[in-house]
């Protein structure tokens, strides 16, 4: 009898402690996910700010530090409009654009006849686009939204495990926090931040052109940076870098120490590709070199309807353009008197070509 109630007794046990491992169990996998899907709700949400403020091709981003006094963090992208055509007249000459308008918050309509005051649009981060952390009206170039880390408060999105670890300079320097989002019902949060890859050295394999078609493409891309700056000891490997971890592969930096990949984070990308858009006023960059390449069929007089459209006033509106006449200065002209550029608008100069009528 006493061996049967043992036996049971034992059953009984580990019955019970069965359950209550199924059940931790069931408890870390429903958190888990609830995390997966908060992360999946902060990734479409990026996507749909990125898309929202960089989709249209009158948009530029840059980094904070590039923002003129104010100098922030580099791991931090904003957007801005275009000068969507208000850098110059329209005859086609430059004028100096309001610069100052770059800090001021603007909206996100392009609207050709406005004064065109407020470029700024937004931070690519989760913070900048919630008002119970960022205010109404209180988003601006000037003030970048904070990134350190803050104990208790934020949450890491670049840490030590992607950029190192050396000092609180450095940590400040290099990895990005965020204060989370909450959901309404508090039940998970989330955060996201946007890395702009446009700022970063694109490393690939280095390869000869070996025809005239090689060459001409090779010239109409950007150049290649010299990877041992960044101690990547084996160029000739790129063609192995798959990820941007994948970059320790190809140096031959010793180990204990930060890897070319924790290092250059902020600086290097394994994978970047772009579109030669015109941000002025939307669409394509005109293609210069085909006008050198049939420039006996361009005619003295302008552009018929059928010939190379040229610069894109606003859109819709495009300028024409002939070969240099009597007057290079004139509507139209194909060259313009780029060395008194500085000087344009002046009480010397008349923009219309009454005045000037030297050689461009």
């Amino acid at each position: 009898a006493l061996s049967l109630m043992a036996f049971v007794l034992l059953l009984l046990l580990s019955i019970t402690t069965l359950v209550q491992v199924e059940t931790q169990g069931s408890q870390i996998q429903l958190q888990q996910m609830e995390a997966e899907q908060s992360a999946l709700l902060g990734l479409q949400l990026a996507l749909g700010e990125l898309q929202k403020t960089a989709g249209l091709d009158q948009r530029v981003t840059a980094t904070a530090e590039a923002v003129d006094s104010v100098n922030g963090p580099k791991q931090l992208t904003g957007v801005w409009r275009s000068w969507e055509g208000r850098d110059h007249q329209a005859n086609g000459f430059p004028i100096a654009p309001d610069y100052g308008s770059k800090l001021v918050t603007g909206d996100f309509d392009i609207d050709v006849s406005s004064s065109g005051s407020g470029r700024f649009l937004s931070w690519l981060v989760s913070t900048a686009h919630d008002e119970s952390i960022t205010p109404v009206g209180s988003l601006s170039a000037a003030a970048p939204p904070q990134i350190v880390e803050v104990p208790g408060r934020t949450v890491p999105l670049v840490g030590e495990g992607s950029v190192g670890a050396d000092d609180a300079a450095y940590a400040t320097a290099n990895e990005v926090h965020l204060e989370p989002t909450e959901l309404a019902d508090g039940s998970a949060a989330f955060a996201w931040w946007v890395s702009g890859e446009n700022t970063k050295s694109s490393l690939s394999q280095p390869t000869t052109p070996t025809d005239v078609l090689g060459w001409a493409e090779r010239l109409s891309s950007s150049t290649r940076p010299d990877a041992s700056v960044f101690d990547i000891t084996s160029p000739n490997e790129l063609d192995r870098v798959s990820s941007r971890s994948s970059l320790d592969q190809v140096s031959s930096r010793a180990t204990g120490v930060i890897s070319v990949s924790q290092e250059y984070f902020h600086d290097l990308t394994h994978y970047s590709r772009g579109l030669l858009t015109n941000t002025a006023t939307g669409g394509w960059r005109r293609d210069l070199s085909l006008l050198s390449e049939q420039w006996t069929d361009v005619s003295t007089g302008d552009f018929s309807p059928s010939g190379l459209p040229m610069f894109t006033l606003e859109p819709g509106v495009q300028t024409v353009a002939r070969k240099g006449g009597v007057n290079a200065l004139s509507s139209g002209a194909l060259i313009y008197p780029w060395a008194v550029e500085s000087s344009f608008p002046g009480p010397e100069f008349d923009i219309t070509g009454q005045v000037f009528t030297g050689g461009a």
